[in-house]
């Protein structure tokens, strides 16, 4: 019996030692080590430190990772960047460069013992000073609310692109901007939409290219949307808006007729040789009566010159209509009692009679008869009324 107790009790002592030895080694907590950083790379983009966590003092309740500061020494007082890593081995971290500095980074272990660092590491950004170079090409699309820039980034000056886009102000100093317009496009060339704007204000805007080393700017260039008129109302010319181009990007917008006659009568040309000038289209009484002069010239009185060289309100963009721009003006105006015209008079056109060209359309000024609309010898003599596009 005392045999099997001696052997029971020489068990019992083996066991309690060896759980209390287990229970020793695992409670010899100390202070954690940490290796020394090193800089794995550094480009004008980003950079990339590395360290070891040479031991976690014995401990599961691990803090690691690396602290920043513009000052030496930095802690975790500072700023913190933490690392999910819990164990013995390296950690590191990639941080992108956001200004041109030189930070002071230290990495850090902290147990329930203590916090250990390592030694002080300094990372200067390694980019050029030189400033990046953008140009403001030029704007179109232009209408009533709202126009394109077009711009192109001439040179980064060796750094990472961070930003480009265009500046929008409502005065030409370049001052507090009152839309900024970002594009993300990764070409050298971009442009921009401005939306969103007033019709008939006149804006002023550049190019902008920022990179760590600053910001550049393209020049300053003025754009001056157009005014949006209804059908009937006063125009800048003074006259009577009897049309609107459906297209708001198109390079004109509205037809504007003047209140009142050019004083006298006109034959439709010098001769009645054919010219070939046919066109009835809105808008083309400009070109037709641009056509008219070049063959006919300034010797002779004829009706597109006496438009040409009419100057009312001002504006001197005054020309003779077209067939379908002189008919616009008979509906919306005379058919409506507006517009101050001879009653019963025929007005020429630009349009040359394309079955006779000795002949050129014409518009009565009477009733609301088809009989209004005839063609008629370019030597007779009639009223012109002017038009204008813009």
């Amino acid at each position: 019996m005392t045999r099997v107790y001696m052997i029971l009790l020489f068990i019992s002592l083996y066991f309690f030692n060896s759980c209390k030895k287990d229970d020793f080694a695992w409670n010899l907590k100390k202070l954690p080590e940490v290796g020394y950083i090193t800089i794995v790379s550094n480009d004008p983009n980003e950079f990339e430190l590395t360290t070891d966590c040479i031991s976690t003092g014995n401990s599961k309740e691990i803090e690691m990772g690396f602290c920043w500061s513009l000052l030496p020494n930095p802690s975790i007082e500072d700023n913190v960047i933490p690392n999910d890593n819990k164990n013995q081995g390296s950690f590191s971290v990639n941080i992108p460069w956001t200004s041109v500095s030189s930070y002071h980074f230290r990495a850090y272990v902290k147990n329930e013992v203590g916090i250990v660092y390592s030694q002080n590491c300094i990372v200067n950004w390694p980019g050029s000073p030189s400033l990046p170079q953008v140009q403001t090409l030029n704007t179109d699309q232009v209408s009533f609310y709202s126009f394109n820039v077009n711009c192109n980034v001439l040179s980064t000056g060796g750094n990472p692109l961070i930003q480009k886009g265009v500046y929008l102000y409502d005065n030409p100093n370049g001052s507090n901007p009152i839309a900024t317009v970002l594009s993300w496009v990764n070409t050298s060339d971009y442009s921009v939409s401005l939306n969103a704007l007033s019709d008939g204000v006149t804006y002023y805007v550049r190019a902008f290219a920022v990179t760590l080393a600053g910001t550049s700017y393209g020049s300053m260039l003025t754009v001056t949307l157009p005014k949006k008129y209804s059908i009937g109302e006063t125009g800048p010319a003074g006259g009577v808006i009897i049309y609107e181009h459906p297209d708001p990007l198109n390079s004109w917008h509205y037809l504007e007729v003047p209140p009142i006659d050019i004083s006298g009568t006109f034959v439709w040309s010098p001769s009645t040789g054919t010219t070939n000038i046919t066109s009835t289209e809105l808008g083309q009484g400009f070109p037709n009566s641009i056509a008219i002069n070049n063959i006919y010239g300034n010797s002779n009185s004829y009706a597109a010159l006496g438009a040409l060289n009419w100057s009312y309100a001002g504006f001197t963009d005054w020309v003779l209509p077209s067939f379908n721009e002189l008919k616009l003006m008979k509906e919306v105006l005379f058919d409506q009692g507006l517009g101050n015209f001879s009653n019963g008079m025929y007005y020429w056109s630009s349009s040359e009679d394309p079955n006779y060209s000795v002949n050129a359309w014409t518009v009565k000024m009477f009733g609301t008869s088809q009989n209004n609309y005839i063609t008629q010898g370019k030597n007779q003599y009639y009223k012109v009324r002017a038009i204008r596009k813009f």
